[in-house]
């Protein structure tokens, strides 16, 4: 009697070292940053943020609802929930854990990779095809430009989406050829959706997938391959618009008058030569790289040799589509995983950013898999030099990536990174500042913050300066920076709010209730300005609005503030 088939055999049983090897590599070049601390906007989102640290139903209500630093997240919200659940507000656990988020992303890879490679070599063993698979993870998963999204906790949603878009394309694969492909149809759809509630720039798979059925599934029959995308498209589609009101809400955008299209177009292509070199190339890696920052001399030049590669890379992919599909294959799906973050729908203060690569960059690690892969098979000798080849690339990769870490362990480390990469920088002047008014050293402080107000007219520069002289005593002069930074952009919650103190701290109580009113619609989930707004009502013999501010103030601000808020107010109306 004979043995029946598996009723789903869709795994060939591949050697489980490659995996092992990925897992092993993230954890030697990336473990030695998980001791690091907040940085940046984790400050904002996850220090000072209090909706993901609420009760559970409280907590997913703010998930799926806030649109906090500029994105809909749901789902990378949900982790820091459970993040702070297991290990309260510390930086440790948040980056443990984007670490094995990395891990699993990486994972995934292989498994897409496997996958591909699969149909763009049929002839290849099954030992083969995993070892090539596990070189595609290695090569994105150590790779230098992971660095940013793996240390900074924010960036999580970066990891999240990246470990759902590769998990989709793989079951996508795999229904082709699978008894049951309804389920995993299915299973790509659910991944899909999760990618998209981590975050919102993995919209434009669907073009991805419609590269792919060309090559290497070669579906042959368009109504086919589009029929199987409108799924995708209805779950993109709206996901979309949301990422948009969330830019928008959050101030995100840039404006149009002052950032033009001639101006986007440029970065869009600069952007998009940007990426591939730094994945050649990952040298003079930064965590920021300004829009108006050192490169604006050169900015004609640059853009004009970015706009050249770009029609290099295109057209010789073109020329050699009949010998090889695998490179345009690559390059189209590139253009379409990037082109969500190129700049046309400019958001913050960043030209481009190492983040935007991890993802966009994928196909490329692919393509190097399947030339490896297919020069192995010329002989023992051809095979023994791909191999020691593989080994020194990601040996390299390895090395340029655990050197990049230290810089992202805490924002001492990191601003004075970026002042190397680019000493114009204003926001490095103003970061590096904000950092030594922190550890007490506000002379050294203001002059970094008058440096960045020098290089960048910016309202951030003048909130700071405004904010540090008032921390000092000089309650007139902070008032002046922060009419300024006001008169830059009226709706700047914080600068508001210091006014606000300053204005008090010389005895324009007057000022002080009109900008602590407007402080408080500006920034109705910050706890700080509604304690203040109590006090100074209460001073005014307004016992009952008064008594409202504190209500909400101890609604909004963390556990560990309330017991200061509570002995406030009775000060505040015991007088």
């Amino acid at each position: 009697m004979t043995t029946p088939p598996p009723t789903d055999a869709i795994l060939d049983r591949p050697p489980r070292l490659p995996g092992l090897a990925v897992v092993l590599l993230v954890a030697v070049v990336f473990a030695p940053g998980v001791d690091g601390e907040f940085v940046w906007d984790d400050q904002v989102g996850l220090v000072e943020s209090w909706g993901y640290r609420r009760p559970a139903a409280e907590a997913v209500r703010f998930a799926f609802t806030t649109t906090a630093l500029g994105h809909w997240q749901p789902l990378t919200w949900l982790s820091f929930s459970l993040d702070h659940a297991i290990w309260g507000l510390e930086a440790l656990g948040f980056r443990c854990t984007n670490l094995l988020v990395h891990a699993a992303a990486s994972l995934a890879v292989m498994a897409m990779a496997s996958e591909l490679l699969r149909r763009a070599h049929p002839t290849a063993t099954v030992v083969a095809r995993t070892w090539g698979a596990g070189l595609a993870a290695a090569l994105f998963a150590i790779h230098p430009l992971r660095v940013e999204s793996v240390c900074w906790a924010i960036e999580r949603r970066d990891l999240l989406s990246c470990a759902g878009l590769a998990a989709s394309v793989w079951a996508y694969l795999v229904a082709d050829r699978s008894p049951r492909p309804g389920r995993w149809r299915a299973l790509s759809l659910a991944c899909f959706a999760l990618s998209l509630l981590s975050k919102a720039w993995g919209v434009s798979l669907v073009a991805v997938l419609v590269a792919i059925d060309l090559y290497p599934a070669r579906r042959q029959t368009w109504r086919r391959l589009l029929a199987a995308k409108l799924p995708y498209v209805a779950l993109a589609i709206p996901v979309a618009i949301l990422a948009r009101h969330a830019q928008h809400s959050a101030g995100a955008m840039a404006d149009w008058t002052r950032y033009p299209l001639e101006r986007r177009v440029a970065q869009a292509v600069y952007g998009i030569a940007f990426y591939p070199w730094k994945t050649v190339l990952p040298t003079s890696l930064s965590p920021l790289y300004e829009l108006e920052g050192a490169h604006a001399a050169t900015w004609a030049g640059r853009h004009a040799a970015a706009g050249a590669f770009a029609l290099v890379v295109t057209f010789t992919a073109i020329a050699v589509w009949r010998r090889t599909r695998a490179p345009l294959v690559a390059w189209v799906s590139y253009l379409a995983l990037v082109s969500p973050v190129l700049g046309f729908f400019q958001s913050g203060m960043q030209e481009v950013a190492d983040r935007y690569a991890i993802v966009a960059t994928i196909p490329f690690a692919v393509l190097v898999a399947g030339g490896a892969i297919g020069l192995a098979a010329r002989g023992v000798r051809t095979r023994r030099a791909v191999v020691a080849t593989s080994v020194l690339a990601v040996g390299a990769l390895g090395a340029l990536a655990a050197q990049y870490v230290p810089h992202w362990r805490d924002e001492r480390a990191l601003w004075s990174r970026v002042l190397e990469i680019q000493p114009t920088s204003w926001m490095a002047h103003h970061g590096l500042g904000l950092v030594l008014h922190r550890d007490g050293d506000n002379r050294r402080a203001l002059r970094l913050l008058e440096r960045a107000a020098a290089l960048g007219d910016h309202v951030e520069c003048y909130a700071a300066l405004g904010m540090v002289r008032l921390r000092t005593g000089a309650a007139r002069a902070a008032a002046a920076d922060l009419d300024r930074a006001l008169a830059i952009d009226p709706r700047h919650a914080p600068a508001r709010y210091h006014r606000a103190l300053a204005r008090r701290a010389y005895g324009d109580r007057d000022g002080e209730l009109e900008d602590l009113a407007r402080a408080t619609e500006l920034a109705p989930e910050a706890w700080k300005p509604w304690g203040a707004y109590g006090r100074a009502l209460a001073e005014a013999g307004r016992i009952e609005p008064a008594n409202a501010a504190f209500d909400r103030a101890l609604e909004v601000a963390p556990d560990v503030a309330r017991p200061g808020l509570v002995q406030q107010r009775a000060e505040s109306l015991r007088r």
